[in-house]
């Protein structure tokens, strides 16, 4: 069964509901960063640490992805009693809480003042079209592309409603609708940003602490009574990491280059001590998912250390066009990376260990990128036809 390749033997916990398709991933991007080069006014060019943050976050994502079905793995090499897939799956758990916070941070980089439902509007138009188009494609893969069976789902409005409000039909759409909740109260959250931007943060972070403590403490079994089934994709579990990305926003730019530039090495050599201990408890716990307090640290860890290296690497020839185009394509990658994952496990040769892993790796991102490039060709190509129909071109088509 086509669903069945990234079922674990995970023991899910906290009142949460795992997808067929998932990895230990969550209850495991996002918008163009824009803005001036330089710290001041904001603008409208790209700030290419931000797309080299959101490059990492996908590689991240697809690390999650390719090292689920490896964990248990037997190899000859172990860090701490874990194989390179634990270590990979588990350290790459900053991925998501790093997109919600540089969506937070781009939203805020626009400086624009808009109407709400103006901004809504245009949101809604950018995020939902292929969101559903995802939620669709993934469904009639669940059903091996069975399609008497996907049509009797569609015919389901309550089906329906369901998967377009949780995006459990794979392991990675869940995002789509926490964003969109971002999107919602961004004009409430903007507002308070920007009346009490500590206070602001300080909330969102007791918030988002108590709540994944919880979850934590349920896992622990330390927890008497069992949470809310999809509290873990509301807002308020994941509110710290959109509202520290507007924060962040308002830090002067080039200061915050310089500062992480100078901290570089040690930001790297405390994330590296980090994400040690926190794979090593995961494994002791057997813990799995990417609701952990400990990620609000990482998380933030990830955003400094990430800036401080691009600024080492900035000078590389084709470094920033190479980050350009992978931000471009990073939602079209997201999208489709779990459907080539599937069909690439269909060959003998990544299924022998941490090299077939790799392997697979490599695999994916290549395969995905391709995919991701050609969606974006066919739908600005049809964007730009349908715009330069004249009115009375339409008309002739019509009876």
């Amino acid at each position: 069964m086509i669903i069945s390749i990234f079922n674990t033997t995970e023991q899910r916990k906290g009142g949460y509901t795992p997808s067929p398709w998932t990895s230990p991933a969550p209850p495991s991007q996002t918008t163009s960063a824009l803005g001036k080069t330089g710290g001041g006014p904001r603008g409208t060019a790209r700030l290419l640490e931000i797309d080299f943050l959101r490059l990492v976050s996908m590689l991240a994502v697809i690390s999650i992805h390719v090292s689920s079905t490896y964990l248990s793995y037997e190899t000859g090499h172990l860090f701490l009693g874990m194989n390179l897939a634990f270590l990979l799956n588990q350290a790459a758990r900053f991925s998501v809480p790093l997109f919600l916070l540089l969506s937070g941070f781009s939203l805020e980089q626009t400086g624009r003042q808009v109407p709400y439902l103006t901004f809504l509007r245009t949101r809604s138009a950018r995020v939902l079209p292929p969101y559903l188009g995802w939620v669709l494609l993934y469904a009639l893969a669940n059903t091996g592309f069975d399609l008497h069976t996907w049509g009797g789902q569609l015919g389901n409005p309550p089906w329906l409603l369901r998967e377009l409000l949780t995006g459990q039909g794979a392991p990675h759409l869940y995002f789509i609708p926490i964003l969109f909740q971002c999107y919602l109260l961004y004009p409430l959250l903007r507002r308070w940003v920007n009346r009490a931007p500590v206070q602001s943060a300080a909330w969102a972070l007791m918030v988002t602490f108590l709540l994944q403590g919880g979850y934590l403490l349920h896992d622990l079994e330390l927890l008497p009574f069992s949470l809310p089934a999809h509290l873990w994709m509301l807002f308020p579990t994941w509110s710290f990491y959109f509202v520290a990305g507007m924060c962040l926003q308002r830090l002067d730019r080039s200061h915050l280059r310089v500062q992480c530039k100078k901290a570089a090495l040690p930001l790297l050599l405390i994330s590296a001590v980090f994400a040690c201990l926190y794979c090593a408890l995961s494994h002791r716990l057997s813990i799995l998912h990417a609701i952990r307090p400990a990620l609000l640290a990482a998380t933030l860890l990830a955003f400094f250390c990430g800036i401080g290296v691009w600024e080492w690497l900035r000078a590389c020839p084709g470094a920033g066009r190479v980050v350009s185009f992978f931000s471009r394509h990073a939602m079209g990658i997201y999208y489709n990376h779990v459907l080539v994952i599937y069909y690439l496990r269909q060959f003998p040769r990544f299924h022998l260990g941490m090299s077939g892993m790799l392997l697979l790796f490599a695999a994916t991102l290549c395969l995905s990128t391709g995919i991701a490039v050609f969606l974006s060709l066919v739908w600005h190509g049809g964007r730009h036809i349908t715009a330069n129909v004249r009115p009375h071109d339409r008309n002739s088509h019509q009876p």
